[in-house]
This record gives structure tokens, sequence and C-alpha cells, in this order.
């Protein structure tokens, strides 16, 4: 791995595990949010955030690992090896 390969890790890995997803509760998903299985679980995703229905609310929360979505938010491209990935405002890379 080359330096500047190691370095890009070690940003990518300081920054992923720097961001924190406040946990916000919403009486309803915003309009568009739609429903996508992962792990078994239904969860909702709209713009990069996803959501999860609770007994009384919706909350926010991090990004379910190999969650599928129909669009990727607008971001920041980033490359890691051969590999491209998008980086979303709120934190979220997506591959």
């Amino acid at each position: 791995m080359t330096l500047a390969m190691r370095s890009l890790l070690t940003l990518f890995l300081v920054f992923f595990c720097s961001v924190s997803e406040s946990q916000v509760r919403s009486d309803h998903l915003p309009p568009g949010a739609e429903p996508i299985e992962v792990n078994n679980q239904t969860v909702f995703y709209k713009n990069g955030y996803f959501y999860r229905k609770g007994p009384d609310a919706y909350t926010r929360i991090e990004p379910p690992l190999g969650a599928r979505v129909s669009r990727v938010p607008f971001g920041t491209p980033i490359t890691l090896g051969n590999k491209h990935y998008m980086l979303a405002g709120n934190g979220t890379f997506f591959y």
C-alpha cells in the first residue's frame, strides 16, 4: 500500500469514526422517503439519511451496513485504491 493510499485510508477512518449522527426523532418521515430492506429489517431512506420506525416516532439512525439505495445524494467524490466513493454532506460514504 502506498503512502498516499495509507494517508487517504487514515483520513477516511478518522472522519468516519468522528462523525456522529444525532438521533433525530419525528412523527413523520420526510416526503418521498423510500422503504428499503436491510438485514431483514425495513428502514426508510431519503437524501442520505436513514430512519427506523419506533413505537411512537421515526428515528434517524446510522447508515446500516450493506444498505442499497436508489439515489446517492450530492457529495464529494473520493477514490481509495481503485474504488470510487461519494462522501455525502452528512458523513455517509456511498459506493
